[in-house]
C-alpha cells in the first residue's frame, strides 16, 4: 500500500482510478475498501496513503473529493465506533487538502453528530478533531472560516467540555483554550 503514491505519480488519475479505485480488480477489492479493514493499522495507513496520493501533482482535492470522500461518508453510517473513528482521523489528515468548503459541507455535519455518540472514545476523538480543523495546519493557516469555528465548532467543544467522561472534558477544554 505504501507504494501507491509512487504509482499514482507515474499514472494519470484516470488510469489510477481504473486500476485501484473502480474495483475492476479480480485479485481483491477496491482501494477504498481498506477504510473498513479489520486491522486498525491498515485503516490508519490507508488514510496516510490517501493523503500522500492527494499530494501528488495532478491529484489533490479534485481526486480526493470524488474518490475518497464518498468512501469516508459511508463510515458515518457504521455502528462500530472504531470505523466511525476512521472518518475523524481522515478529517485531521485530509482537511487541508480538501479545503474549508468540503470540511464545512461534508465532514463537519457528521463530526457534530458524533459529539453525541455514546462511546467516550469517539467523543474524545471528536474533540481532538474539531480542535484540529478549527486551528488548522502546522503552518498556522486556518482550515475553517472563523464564522464556522465560532458558530459550530466552539459550541460543540463547549458541550464536550461538560461531558461526563473526564478525558473528553479535558481534551475539549484543551482545544477550546488553544482556540482562544
Amino acid at each position: 500500500m505504501q507504494l501507491l503514491p509512487l504509482l499514482a505519480a507515474q499514472m494519470s488519475p484516470d488510469d489510477f482510478n481504473a486500476k485501484f479505485i473502480s474495483g475492476d480488480r479480480t485479485d481483491r477489492g477496491s482501494f477504498t475498501e481498506l477504510a473498513v479493514d479489520n486491522c486498525a493499522l491498515i485503516r490508519v495507513d490507508w488514510i496516510l496513503v490517501c493523503k500522500a496520493i492527494g499530494d501528488v501533482p495532478g491529484y489533490g482535492s479534485e481526486w480526493l473529493k470524488p474518490n475518497i470522500l464518498p468512501a469516508l461518508d459511508k463510515l458515518t453510517d457504521q455502528k462500530n465506533y472504531q470505523l466511525k473513528s476512521v472518518y475523524l482521523d481522515a478529517m485531521k489528515e485530509l482537511g487541508e487538502l480538501i479545503g474549508a468548503q468540503a470540511l464545512a459541507d461534508n465532514f463537519l455535519q457528521h463530526a457534530l453528530k458524533m459529539v453525541e455518540h455514546r462511546v467516550p472514545n469517539l467523543r474524545l476523538m471528536c474533540a481532538e478533531t474539531l480542535g484540529k480543523i478549527a486551528k488548522g495546519g502546522d503552518n498556522g493557516k486556518p482550515w475553517m472560516d472563523a464564522g464556522v469555528v465560532n458558530d459550530k465548532i466552539k459550541p460543540a467543544l463547549q458541550k464536550l467540555s461538560e461531558d461526563t467522561d473526564v478525558d473528553v472534558r479535558d481534551m475539549a477544554t484543551q482545544k477550546l483554550e488553544a482556540l482562544g
